[in-house]
């Protein structure tokens, strides 16, 4: 199942604010000393000014030089901020819708991962709100890792451990290459999750059954459960460290965004796949990854539908 992944290049996308500035950290500790790292800023598209009375007082080519000018001093504040003068380190600057013109741009550049806030708030970028990030998660060619909102910069971000939620399909699967390439580069091991719902669970589901299935057919079903899911989490594991990744697991009851969240500890990156092209709220395991940004207490990349489907045609 797992094909080794490499990432080469990784773009960040940004908009002159420092909460779009928080992908930068999180980007240097993906891309380590090998993959190289493209900034990028958005600006709008000019039109000309006039005056009440019809006469032009600002064309709309000047007006767009101003706007590539400003975009060219936010980036190179931002390189100057936060890289050596031996990082691989290069610039781009688009004109456009934002989400249209990251999409563009990963496509032009040959990256293989975009590292970028849920949010910003720049004179000139335009994120504003996650419907950009919504936007490029919907449709990028490659993996998504979003950097929630809360929370102050981490100037030194590390990765020390890839949390990989997995289900029984192969959908979730194969998030695991990118969890894979993710440990090469950073040295991290992967720790695949999988989560069950308890069995007594169904009366919140089914209330009319409590009390007339016996107790032990709860405790065969949770243990038919686990078993199926330890099958699941040890084919992964196994799948990883044939890829030469370091790998171990564990089987979670309860629910998915909280059995997650439960186990994040400082450092931590989590890897999964999304579902259909419908947004947020039909990623993986339902609306798992909307808590997981929301909760913030690590990033999240998202393996795109259409990455996996470019990534089987290649």
């Amino acid at each position: 199942m797992t094909v080794a992944t490499t990432i080469t290049t990784v773009l960040v996308p940004l908009d002159g604010s420092d909460i779009a500035a928080r992908a930068i950290p999180w980007a240097k500790a993906v891309a380590g000393s090998d993959a190289e790292i493209i900034l990028l800023e958005v600006t709008p598209v000019a039109s000309s000014v006039r005056a009440f009375g019809g006469q032009e007082i600002g064309s709309a080519a000047t007006i767009q030089e101003g706007y590539r000018q400003m975009a060219e001093q936010q980036l190179d504040e931002a390189v100057s901020r936060w890289f050596d003068s031996d990082a691989k380190v290069s610039k781009a600057i688009a004109a456009g819708d934002p989400g249209e013109q990251i999409l563009n741009v990963a496509a032009e550049k040959g990256a293989q991962l975009i590292v970028m806030s849920s949010h910003g708030r720049g004179a000139i970028g335009r994120f504003v709100s996650g419907s950009v990030a919504d936007r490029v998660v919907r449709h990028a060619p490659v993996p998504v890792m979003i950097i929630g909102p809360g929370g102050e910069i981490d100037d030194h971000a590390q990765i020390k451990r890839i949390i990989a939620p997995i289900e029984d399909s192969e959908l979730s699967r194969a998030a695991l290459p990118i969890a894979g390439a993710i440990s090469k580069l950073t040295k991290a091991p992967v720790t695949v999750i999988t989560v069950i719902v308890p069995a007594t669970d169904v009366s919140s589901t089914f209330p009319g059954v409590l009390g007339t299935v016996p107790p032990m057919a709860f405790d065969n079903a949770q243990e038919r459960m686990v078993e199926e899911a330890t099958a699941v989490l040890d084919s992964a594991i196994d799948s990883l460290k044939s890829d030469g990744v370091e790998a171990s697991g564990q089987v979670y009851s309860g629910t998915a965004a909280g059995s997650i969240m439960s186990t994040l500890q400082a450092g931590d990156v989590i890897v999964l796949s999304s579902h259909a092209r419908q947004g947020l709220a039909r990623w993986v395991i339902g609306s798992t990854s909307t808590k997981l940004i929301q909760n913030g207490q690590a990033p999240v990349v998202i393996v795109t539908r259409e990455s996996i489907e470019q990534a089987t045609a290649q």
